[in-house]
C-alpha cells in the first residue's frame, strides 16, 4: 500500500502530537509510546501519540491506492526529524513486513515498525458535560492561569489547573505558595450535566492550549469521570485527571478591601520592568510602592543603585505604602490585557488583588514583602 502525503501538512501534523510522545523513562515498561501511531483509511491519517497522561491525536489528508486500513507503529523522534528534511512537497510511504518506507524525490529511506497492538491509547469516553467557546478565548484563558501554577513537587495538587464548569460558566483556577490567578468566562453548554471539575496538570493544559489558534473557531470541551478532551478542528486531546482534591481557594479571597486603585496596566508594566533592572539584583526583587491620592510612586534601592518613577492614579481609600517582589507583577500584569486594571489592598497589608475595573473576568493575588 502507496500512500501520497504533503511534506508540510506532515510536518505540521507531527509538530501537533509531538508534545504526548513519551520519552525513553516514561515508557520504560513499554517503548510502544516512544512511537507515532499511525493510521491510515479513507484517504485520511490519524497520527496519535500519547505518554501515558496525554494523548494528542490529529488527522491529515492522504491519496492512497488502496481501500485497505493501514496501521503502524513508526520511531516518533526519527520520524519528525526525517519529515523536516524531506527534499519534496510530496512523501511517499509505503507499509512493509516490520517496515515502513518513506520516499521523497530522490530520497528513500526505511524505518522499522513494531506490532500496533502494543499501542493502547486512550478513548474519548462518555463524558459528564460537554460546552464550547472560542479557541482564542480558552487559549488565552490557560495562558492567564495555568502559568501560575507550583512548579515544585512540594505541594503536588498545586501542580495543577483546576477547571470548573457550573451555571454556563467556565473557570479556571491556579496557584502556588505566592500568587494565585483565576479566570471565568461564559461559554455554552452543548450536551450533559450543568456541572462538572477536574484537576489537570497545568503544564499539560498549557501544550493543549497552545495547539489552538488565535481565532473565533470553536473548541469543544468535555468532562469525563478521568480525563479531559479537548476537541478543535482535527485535533483531539485527551488529558488524566490528576489524583487528590484541590484546595478551597475561595478562602484565601480577600471579602473587602481599605485602599482602591484604578491606573493604566501599560504605563504600570512599564515602570515596573525598569524597576526591575535594579531590583532583581537583591535576590527578593523587592520594589516600594506609595500610593497617594493622585499619584503611585515607585522606588528601588539594592547594592547595585537606586530608582525612582511615578504615574497618575485614581485611588479611593486610604493611601497605602507597601512592597512587592517585582518579577511576581510583571508575570501577573504582562499576560492581562486591558487597558485599565484595579488594585485593592487591605490595612493589614494581606494579599494584593488584582482584577479588572468592572466584571470579574479575572483575578490574581500576590503576597507583599517586608525588608
Amino acid at each position: 500500500m502507496k500512500i501520497r502525503v504533503n511534506t508540510q501538512e506532515l510536518n505540521n501534523a507531527i509538530a501537533i502530537v509531538y508534545p504526548a510522545l513519551a520519552s525513553r523513562a516514561e515508557s520504560s515498561y513499554t517503548r510502544a509510546y516512544e512511537f507515532i501511531h499511525v493510521l491510515i483509511g479513507s484517504s485520511r491519517m490519524t497520527l496519535t501519540c500519547f505518554n501515558l497522561v496525554m494523548q494528542i491525536e490529529t488527522t491529515i489528508p492522504v491519496s492512497t491506492d488502496s481501500a485497505y486500513m493501514g496501521e503502524m507503529l513508526v520511531p516518533g523522534k526519527m520520524l519528525s526529524e526525517i519529515a523536516k528534511k524531506l527534499p519534496a512537497d510530496e512523501a511517499v510511504f509505503e507499509q512493509e513486513q516490520n517496515a515502513v518506507r518513506i520516499t521523497s524525490g530522490a530520497m528513500s529511506i526505511t524505518l522499522q515498525t513494531i506490532d500496533p497492538d502494543e499501542f493502547v491509547g486512550l478513548t474519548s469516553p462518555d463524558y459528564d458535560a460537554k460546552i464550547k467557546l472560542q479557541q482564542g478565548v480558552f487559549k488565552k484563558m490557560v495562558k492567564q492561569t495555568a502559568p501560575f501554577a507550583l512548579k515544585d513537587d512540594t505541594r503536588p495538587v498545586l501542580k495543577g489547573a483546576f477547571i470548573k464548569y457550573y451555571d454556563d460558566t467556565l473557570e479556571l483556577v491556579a496557584l502556588d505558595n505566592l500568587k494565585f490567578a483565576q479566570r471565568i468566562e461564559k461559554v455554552v453548554n452543548v450536551e450533559g450535566e450543568k456541572n462538572a471539575e477536574i484537576l489537570v496538570s497545568a503544564n499539560l493544559l498549557e501544550s493543549a492550549a497552545g495547539i489552538l489558534h488565535d481565532s473565533e473557531d470553536e473548541v469543544e470541551i468535555a468532562f469525563s469521570k478521568q480525563n479531559l478532551i479537548i476537541k478543535a478542528e482535527h485535533v483531539t486531546t485527551i488529558i488524566r485527571r490528576m489524583e487528590g482534591n484541590y484546595i478551597a481557594y475561595q478562602s484565601i479571597i480577600p471579602k473587602e478591601y481599605d485602599t482602591r486603585v484604578i491606573l493604566n496596566r501599560k504605563e504600570f508594566y512599564s515602570i515596573i520592568d525598569r524597576a526591575y533592572l535594579v531590583a532583581q539584583e537583591d535576590k527578593r526583587s523587592i520594589v516600594k510602592f506609595s500610593y497617594t491620592d493622585n499619584y503611585l510612586y515607585v522606588s528601588v534601592n539594592s547594592e547595585i543603585g537606586s530608582f525612582s518613577d511615578e504615574m497618575p492614579i485614581l485611588l479611593s481609600g486610604e493611601p497605602i505604602t507597601i512592597q512587592f517582589n517585582a518579577r511576581y507583577l510583571l508575570d501577573i500584569v504582562k499576560v492581562i490585557d486591558e487597558e485599565e486594571m484595579c488594585f485593592e489592598f487591605s490595612k493589614k497589608l494581606g494579599p494584593c488583588a488584582i482584577k479588572p475595573v468592572s466584571g470579574d473576568s479575572f483575578f490574581y493575588l500576590t503576597v507583599p514583602v517586608d525588608r
